[in-house]
């Protein structure tokens, strides 16, 4: 099997001081990046919380109320998002969607 044919992260030569076999990661957080990991870590607390504890955290702080409402549509679309950008990642390199 050609180099070609291999994928980046196993090709032979050392790419950004990483070394062969290792997973290369470019792929620097953005904002909203950040935004969508503390909502969906957020989101996935409250949830285990609520399950081995039957305690809604989320609730507890903001009331039960619009606010909760809010914080939950919002804890949905981070997970959108994630599952979005997970499809939609692109090639450092190229610029090319991975496959």
């Amino acid at each position: 099997m050609g180099i070609a044919n291999t994928p980046r992260y196993m090709q032979s030569e050392a790419i950004n001081d990483v070394e062969v076999g290792e997973e290369v990661s470019d792929m620097k957080m953005s904002g909203m990046d950040w935004v969508v990991w503390v909502l969906l870590f957020a989101g996935g607390l409250n949830w285990g919380l609520v399950g081995a504890f039957d305690f809604n955290l989320v609730e507890s702080i903001l009331g039960d109320g619009s606010l909760s409402m809010i914080v939950y549509i919002l804890v949905g679309l981070a997970a959108v998002w994630s599952l979005f950008g997970m499809f939609m990642k692109k090639d450092g390199a190229t610029g090319a969607p991975t496959q």
